[in-house]
């Protein structure tokens, strides 16, 4: 038994010293990675911390906060429905909560000018969806003169599309999240 716990032990020890060479092989030959802000931290800051920065540049109301990363650089993208209805996406360093960007949807933006006859504001089209799906409401948008809002509740997600001159369902989806 003492034979197999020794021979164990070394097996052990020569397998970790194996790995720490290699370990400091492969360090010294890495180039080191830049850090652009002397203030950045390891820790990364909250999604609520990011809402936070995101409103302070827009204001309305938070339809969607996720996690992104592009080119080793990792942000929150917080898409707000701003008081005019229209969607503006902002994205939030996670490390410092900088704005990085700010994107108006030109969809948005070209509705207006389209001869929709969208006669049912936003909260109408809400409340008519809140009858036929659960949980929360992640994003409302306007687009060729229709209501298309995202519910979820836990798992389960809902797009519902709101018909915006009279407010009849159009389309109806009911799907499980396999995360």
């Amino acid at each position: 038994m003492k034979k197999k716990l020794v021979t164990g032990g070394i097996v052990g020890m020569v397998l970790l010293g194996g790995a720490m060479s290699a370990g400091a092989l492969t360090n010294n030959t890495e180039t080191p990675e830049v850090t652009t802000n002397s203030t950045a931290s390891n820790e990364q800051k909250s999604s609520k911390e990011a809402e936070e920065a995101a409103k302070e540049e827009i204001s309305g109301e938070v339809t969607k906060i996720e996690k992104d990363e592009d080119d080793g650089r990792v942000y929150y993208e917080v898409d707000i429905l701003d008081e005019d209805g229209k969607n503006i996406e902002v994205e939030v360093d996670a490390n410092t909560a900088e704005i990085l960007k700010v994107d108006r949807d030109d969809d948005d933006r070209d509705e207006q000018s389209k001869n929709y006859n969208v006669t049912i504001d936003r909260e109408e089209a809400v409340s008519i969806a809140e009858n036929e799906a659960e949980g929360n409401l992640k994003e409302v948008k306007l687009d060729d003169g229709h209501y298309e809002l995202e519910f979820r509740d836990g798992n389960i997600e809902y797009e519902i599309k709101v018909n915006g001159e009279n407010g009849e369902i159009i389309d109806f989806e009911k799907d499980r999240d396999e995360d």
